[in-house]
């Protein structure tokens, strides 16, 4: 990794607000040839995932459960599209340390576990210019 022990290792995936994660799905599966690697929902973070593996990379379709909920709050306000992009990292925690000392919002504690139950924690888009960023550590199910 460079040198630097808490730097991002890789990407680890894109993810997108879709409005209707089946439609979404079979527009994916129609455009890459592929069936999602990967479908579910979590009640705690009020969304509807789909993981299509592409490489090395994974494309996360995220549809909101309900208006209220983060993914229906963001597409209420800017459509469906790009959400995020996120770095798979050894050290969540040394992460968000040397990032806070950066002078990056952090948004969580490392505590959280995301929608694959590995820890996660986000950079607002206030302090990356525009774009938010998530970093999830450790490798995905399977690959432990």
């Amino acid at each position: 990794m460079g040198g630097q022990d808490n730097a991002a290792g890789q990407i680890d995936h894109l993810a997108f607000a879709v409005e209707d994660l089946d439609v979404a799905v079979d527009l994916f599966n129609k455009l890459l040839g592929i069936e999602p690697a990967w479908r579910g929902e979590s009640e705690d973070h009020d969304v509807r995932v789909a993981l299509f593996r592409v490489g090395d990379v994974k494309l996360e379709l995220l549809e909101g459960m309900g208006s209220e909920s983060t993914i229906g709050r963001f597409i209420e306000k800017r459509g469906s599209g790009f959400h995020h992009i996120c770095f798979a990292i050894e050290d969540l925690k040394a992460t968000l340390e040397r990032l806070r000392l950066e002078g990056f919002e952090v948004v969580g504690s490392g505590e959280e576990v995301g929608v694959e139950g590995r820890p996660v924690a986000f950079v607002h888009p206030s302090s990356c210019g525009g774009i938010l960023i998530e970093f999830i550590e450790g490798s995905e199910r399977g690959e432990e």
